[in-house]
């Protein structure tokens, strides 16, 4: 995984992410995606992250 996104540009990074989200369906299914297989100290991390780019994209539209 780690060498499939090095690979991608910048603009391909995006257009994945987005998909990705997108084809989640739901915003359960996303939680449930990205809280599967990692710890409580993780899950906590990468909910920070979330909420501060979420306080990033609201103050950029």
């Amino acid at each position: 995984m780690d060498h499939a996104l090095t690979a991608l540009s910048d603009a391909e990074r995006s257009r994945f992410l987005h998909r990705y989200v997108e084809r989640a369906g739901s915003t359960e299914a996303l939680v449930q995606d990205l809280a599967r297989g990692i710890n409580d100290g993780a899950r906590l991390q990468l909910a920070t992250i979330l909420e501060q780019a979420a306080q990033r994209l609201r103050r950029a539209g």
